[in-house]
């Protein structure tokens, strides 16, 4: 097998609370997973289900003085990173390692051209680089990620820019130095369908080009579909499932996966109406007892058992989940789906 470009091991991240009384929060508990060379994998779940914050924990970019990984371990290729010092991980980030920011009007600094911004990435990693050949990178960049007029538009705001062009310019900066892993942190998101597309070939040739590793966080079940080839579907703060894309999607194991896929719409018809999943995600404050999931879920409502203990990835080693009754689950689908 591949060596993975990225290990993540037992990741527990906790956030202070204001609460001087209070220990703090276990925002994410446990989280393990790999990505290997060349991959794609998809991130998945509901808003605060601890996407996001997995990633900056990674990218050692969680709010100081508010979090920290507790405990756990971040491997890129052979060299451990959650304990390197502010300088080992500046030479990483924007390097062999970047990421594309979910919001790129505020990623974006709006006082500085978007330029002088793509430089800074480039100068930071690329020292030996005089300022003539800094130039021609950025206008080679802005150019590959088809910003058009490249040698006026690196000369203006971000503000001057639409939606999606900005996005343009996140992802230049994102690939400046050719990283060997490239985290998109919801890329497309408020984008229309159309420039979703080209967002996403864009993605997929600067991929190809330098054969990076990919993780996608998105709330788009089918944009995963078509791109990712692992999934990690995590519910507060923790995996639930995680398997080869077309056997996640397929037969999946976990009740809340099966949820997520039953929320999809069916363009064929078959289905009367919309299904979503009742209830909301838990509040991180006080989290249930046992399956985090238990509450909204059916099937345990039949088996006590999930809302006593706390149920750990198992099954075959590529395809896992954390459900007491994953080997149900089919019957289970079959049954809800004839109400």
């Amino acid at each position: 097998m591949t060596a993975p470009v990225l290990s993540v091991r037992d990741l527990v991240v906790e956030f202070d609370t204001p609460h001087a009384d209070r220990a703090p929060l276990r925002v994410i508990d446990g989280v393990s997973f790999d990505v290997v060379a060349g991959e794609v994998l998809g991130i998945v779940g509901e808003s605060g289900s601890g996407k996001s914050v997995t990633m900056l924990a990674v990218m050692g970019l969680l709010p100081g003085g508010q979090a920290r990984i507790a405990s756990g371990e971040v491997w890129f290729n052979d060299t451990r990173i959650d304990t390197l010092p502010f300088a080992g991980l500046s030479a990483l980030r924007g390097g062999a390692i970047s990421m594309i920011f979910q919001d790129p009007m505020t990623s974006l600094n709006p006082v500085s051209r978007v330029g002088r911004q793509i430089a800074e990435a480039i100068r930071l990693h690329q020292p030996d680089l005089n300022r003539a050949g800094i130039k021609d990178r950025v206008m080679e960049l802005l150019d590959l990620v088809g910003v058009p007029d490249a040698a006026t538009r690196m000369r203006q705001f971000p503000h001057e820019f639409s939606g999606g062009m900005r996005q343009r310019v996140m992802i230049a900066m994102a690939i400046a130095n050719e990283p060997k892993l490239l985290i998109a942190d919801e890329p497309t998101t408020a984008l229309d369908v159309t420039i979703q597309a080209q967002v996403m070939d864009l993605l997929a040739e600067v991929r190809e080009r330098t054969s990076a590793s990919m993780i996608l966080i998105t709330h788009d079940l089918g944009l995963v579909a078509e791109v990712a080839d692992r999934v990690a579907v995590m519910y507060s703060g923790r995996i639930a499932e995680m398997g080869p894309v077309d056997a996640l999607f397929d037969a999946p194991a976990h009740p809340y996966t099966a949820g997520l896929m039953r929320s999809l719409p069916i363009l064929a018809g078959g289905r009367a109406r919309l299904w979503s999943i009742p209830g909301q995600p838990p509040d991180v404050f006080s989290r249930p007892s046992g399956c985090a999931f238990h509450p909204r879920c059916s099937l345990a409502q039949e088996h006590p058992v999930c809302a006593a203990d706390l149920p750990q990835l198992s099954g075959p080693k590529t395809h896992r989940a954390a459900c007491h009754f994953a080997a149900d689950v089919p019957a289970w689908i079959a049954a809800e789906d004839t109400v």
